[in-house]
């Protein structure tokens, strides 16, 4: 799989990516939780691993390591198993393993592949945690402008700090 481009979105120096994923790698989201006195990894509402995975999975892809990247949403999507469990762990790693493959996908010039990935955001359909929502609206936005539907994907650029404060920088790259 060729690298990933440069995006307009998320730029750090290569040397920091790595760090950051050296110590995403090494983290225990079990040891931690031990540590801090939390109940076990498995506990409703405890989703630290589907978290760490997601983020594991796009600082490989970032990266340009696109196969541990896939390796990370397999992972995910089969935490998310079956599809038909609307519980909310599962229905989180659907749509962590969907966001990377949307990346993936548009990373290979597969537009229709990314656009289908990023189907439940672009429906407004989507469950996950605020940034990953923004990070997906973001990529909606790019596959339309890639197709050369401007105007759409300005509706979807503008939707982005709708969702939370925290997807604000977001809307500097999208301008």
């Amino acid at each position: 799989m060729p690298s990933p481009p440069r995006s307009r979105s998320c730029a750090c120096p290569v040397r920091s990516s790595r760090a950051i994923r050296t110590a995403l790698a090494r983290s225990s989201p079990a040891q931690r939780a031990r540590k801090n006195g939390d109940a076990s990894t498995t506990a409703p509402g405890n989703e630290r691993l589907h978290v760490q995975l997601y983020l594991l999975g796009l600082s490989n892809f970032r990266l340009g390591d696109t196969e541990a990247a896939a390796r990370r949403a397999d992972a995910l999507a089969k935490m998310g198993e079956p599809a038909t469990d609307s519980s909310e762990r599962r229905v989180l790693a659907r749509a962590f393993a969907r966001s990377i493959r949307a990346q993936l996908a548009l990373a290979n010039g597969r537009l229709a592949g990314a656009f289908a990935a990023l189907g439940p955001v672009a429906e407004g359909r989507a469950a996950t945690f605020p940034f990953p929502e923004g990070f997906d609206r973001y990529a909606v936005a790019e596959v339309l402008t890639r197709l050369g539907r401007d105007e759409a994907a300005l509706g979807w650029y503008d939707s982005i700090a709708d969702i939370s404060f925290q997807n604000l920088f977001f809307l500097a790259p999208s301008t």
